[in-house]
């Protein structure tokens, strides 16, 4: 009487007694490639992330339905074909790839998802390729500066202590300064406004050669060595209206668009838009509100202040899209000196010119207890309210 086992193999033609030396081959790596995967931790998946890949996939697919070619055989090719192994061996072989092919992915896809990639300079006088830097890279100044040289376009240097981000290396390149100065040197080109530098939601665009944007607390100082530059509203690159200034030329403009403007020296014009430029001191755009934070503030305390000013902003600069609620994740991060005052702010990835305005206007003057220089960071999920 027959085992169960043999009459299953005698009922199966595709039993491993029949496959050949590469459907053997293939089924052992299958096999180890699965007792791989059985080994590992259960995979964290990013679904949200996946399902967005494929339904792109699909969307993509829709226009037209892929179709293998037809190919007529000739008699002897038939022939041929007719001594090969059954279809169902070549079906069953690939069903096996396919399956280590996934199994491979799911592996790919358990990648934990990187921190934003961060330049720090190691060396005084250090040179960046600026080609080779991506969109999102947050360049750091330490205790020398950094220069970023971009060839045949621009090259821009981060004093020591600066923070900026890389925003755009398209048509128009553009860096996003978040804390220091920058001295900015750029190739004359045909397009206009080819490099920018925005802080907050001002834009300070080149229409020349050579400029210099130091961020401070409320206001951005802008110095025009050679050439034209117009400050003005962060909206559509190459199309910025607002003040432009002639070199030699300086002024201060704050960090909502450049709205209003103070010390203005040298060849200097009003924005032609704005209804009325604002020329005097410049005020903070954006007012805490609620009780200033005490001098005692434990860093915890400093990092939920934080975290509370960054969802009323997001509630407050974030509109509704067709009544679509929108929400956001991201990494905040402070540093205090050992004085205890807040040393800079950060958000990984960003959030909008608007929304970071808002939030650093609301932890200006946030003091902690004093102690040594010290970080902190927490991610969090932003939202509109329902």
């Amino acid at each position: 009487m027959a085992k169960p086992d043999d009459e299953r193999m005698a009922q199966d033609p595709m039993n491993e007694l029949d496959l050949s030396p590469e459907e053997r081959t293939a089924l052992d790596a299958l096999d180890h490639v699965v007792r791989e995967a059985q080994d590992c931790a259960p995979l964290d998946l990013d679904w949200e992330r996946v399902e967005a890949r494929l339904m792109t996939r699909i969307a993509a697919c829709e226009s037209g339905r892929f179709e293998a070619p037809v190919l007529p055989l000739d008699a002897d090719d038939a022939a041929n074909d007719s001594r090969r192994p059954p279809t169902r061996y070549r079906i069953w072989t690939a069903l096996a790839v396919a399956a280590a092919v996934l199994v491979a992915g799911l592996f790919a896809l358990k990648r934990p998802p990187e921190a934003s990639p961060t330049t720090t300079a190691q060396n005084a006088g250090e040179v960046l390729d600026g080609d080779r830097l991506e969109v999102g890279r947050l360049i750091k100044s330490e205790g020398a500066p950094v220069v970023v040289e971009h060839a045949g376009r621009a090259t821009w240097t981060l004093g020591p202590g600066g923070r900026a981000r890389l925003v755009s290396t398209g048509r128009y390149l553009t860096v996003r300064l978040e804390q220091g100065v920058i001295d900015a040197s750029v190739v004359p080109r045909h397009l206009p406004e080819s490099f920018a530098i925005q802080a907050g939601e001002t834009r300070i665009a080149v229409r020349g050669t050579q400029f210099r944007v130091d961020l401070q607390e409320q206001h951005a100082k802008v110095d025009v060595a050679h050439g034209t530059v117009v400050v003005g509203l962060a909206g559509e690159p190459g199309d910025t209206d607002g003040w432009v200034l002639r070199a030699p030329a300086a002024g201060e403009f704050s960090l909502d668009g450049a709205k209003r403007g103070a010390n203005l020296e040298g060849n200097v014009d009003a924005p032609t838009v704005a209804a009325e430029p604002v020329v005097g001191p410049i005020e903070p755009t954006s007012r805490p509100v609620g009780p200033r934070p005490t001098s005692d503030l434990s860093l915890d305390g400093a990092l939920e202040q934080l975290s509370a000013a960054s969802q009323t902003c997001f509630v407050k600069e974030t509109p509704e899209v067709g009544g679509v609620r929108v929400s956001a994740s991201t990494q905040l991060k402070l540093a205090v000196t050992a004085e205890g005052k807040l040393d800079w702010l950060s958000f990984e990835p960003p959030l909008s010119p608007a929304v970071e305005s808002c939030v650093r206007a609301r932890m200006a003057g946030v003091q902690v207890k004093p102690g040594s220089a010290r970080e902190a960071a927490r991610r969090v999920t932003l939202g509109q309210r329902h």
